[in-house]
């Protein structure tokens, strides 16, 4: 028989996981369906630079694709004009570069946009300069009607290029949107009219304040990316510091337990084998340090170094090397350790000699 207080523990436990469940169930409604995050979002490891141009490439690709669908009307009115092959010819060279740049916007990396960009930027080129071969003479009857339908995204070519470079970008833009409007007024009046720089300005005008966004985009995405690299930088060098000072913190720590220990425990007389062993145990220590930027350091300059140190305190004081010799040592340890010898040796030195 259970306890009331199994029981309510129980109920505890089943309201908590119910409102965690009920939390993540609201958390999934806000951020969309799924299949909307795959297309804006992106779960690579990646530049933020490249994840823009990216997320950009596949949008406008989408807007290549999606304008024939929604421009019937404009496509009806352009077709009674020129002959029935452009039409075809017209929603193939939109939709086809279109899906190619759609599709590629979900590989890794960016190397295929610039020349998407630049096919894609030819494709409309041609087909705007093929209307003018499709074109059979006739105009257009009303004021708002279009003679060539492709005029409504002549400045998305230029938003693509503006992903890859702001030069390619305003070359596509005026090129593109002169052609454009050529045609356009060739299918309405026949000719070129006076309003074609008129047309022409405000065409880029109009296009330049979308080429702006794109641009402020890809520059913040770039900025990013390079705090990014100093802030992980000076994290990698802060981190090394941090390194450096755990292992001085247990270099210190061995000089002071091992080395100094075994300065002290030296007596007059024939040294103790014991002793010896705990010395040469001390230096094998040492030498498991790792190397630091000086280099290794020779036994006989470390043995040098030492009978230095012990010098420079007496000159009764005898430095002895038993047992098998040391190949070598990090020579920051040894700079670092000399004035802990001296310390230790100093130590000594300052009692009486009968107690040495």
């Amino acid at each position: 028989m259970s306890s009331p207080m199994s029981l309510s523990a129980r109920g505890t436990a089943s309201s908590g996981s119910a409102e965690a469940a009920s939390m993540q169930r609201r958390e999934a409604r806000r951020r969309g369906p799924a299949w909307v995050r795959r297309i804006v979002r992106s779960e690579r490891d990646e530049p933020n630079l490249d994840h823009v141009r990216r997320i950009g490439a596949r949008f406008l690709g989408l807007g290549f694709i999606g304008y024939p669908i929604v421009s019937p009307t404009n496509i009806a009115m352009s077709g009674s004009i020129t002959a029935s092959w452009w039409i075809p010819l017209s929603i193939v060279m939109s939709v086809v570069p279109g899906l190619a740049l759609f599709l590629a916007s979900f590989r890794d990396g960016t190397r295929w946009l610039e020349p998407l960009s630049i096919c894609l930027w030819i494709c409309y080129l041609v087909t705007v300069a093929l209307w003018f071969v499709a074109w059979d003479g006739t105009t257009i009857v009303g004021a708002d009607d279009v003679g060539q339908w492709m005029i409504a995204f002549c400045g998305m070519p230029a938003m693509v290029l503006m992903l890859v470079d702001p030069r390619l970008s305003a070359a596509g833009l005026v090129t593109c949107s002169l052609l454009g409007h050529m045609s356009q007024q060739v299918g309405r009046f026949g000719q070129l009219t006076r309003d074609l720089g008129f047309e022409e300005i405000w065409s880029i005008a109009f296009t330049a304040v979308f080429l702006a966004v794109v641009l402020v985009a890809i520059r913040t995405a770039r900025s990013l990316d390079e705090t990014q690299e100093v802030t992980y930088h000076r994290a990698a060098v802060a981190a090394a510091a941090t390194a450096r000072e755990v292992e001085k913190a247990r270099f210190d720590a061995i000089v002071h337990d091992r080395v100094i220990a075994s300065l002290l425990a030296v007596r007059e007389g024939t040294p103790d084998e014991r002793l010896a062993v705990q010395a040469r145990s001390a230096l094998d220590e040492l030498v498991r340090m790792p190397a630091q930027e000086g280099g290794a350091v020779s036994r006989a300059e470390t043995l040098r170094r030492i009978r230095s140190a012990a010098a420079g305190i007496s000159e009764r004081i005898e430095v002895r090397v038993f047992g098998d010799s040391v190949s070598g040592t990090a020579a920051s340890g040894q700079d670092a350790s000399g004035g802990r010898r001296r310390g230790g040796i100093r130590s000594r030195s300052s009692r009486p000699w009968w107690r040495r």
